[in-house]
């Protein structure tokens, strides 16, 4: 685990050998929590826009066709 998170903050000029345990699992975390925040953001835009296209077509004197 500690390759990828070595990787990760490689692009950061992070020194992750420099860190310790606690360190590198709160970096860990908090970058897990961001692509957690992106994942439900996607999801909600796509319910989103699943709502708003249902909608838009089932206003009366809209067509599909």
């Amino acid at each position: 685990m500690h390759g990828r998170i070595e990787q990760h903050l490689a692009g950061n000029s992070i020194d992750v050998q420099n860190m310790d345990a606690k360190t590198r699992r709160k970096l860990a975390d908090k970058r897990r929590m961001a692509f957690r925040r992106a994942i439900e953001r996607h999801s909600e835009e796509q319910r989103l826009q699943r709502e708003t296209y249902d909608f838009y077509w089932d206003e009366p004197g809209v067509s599909r066709h």
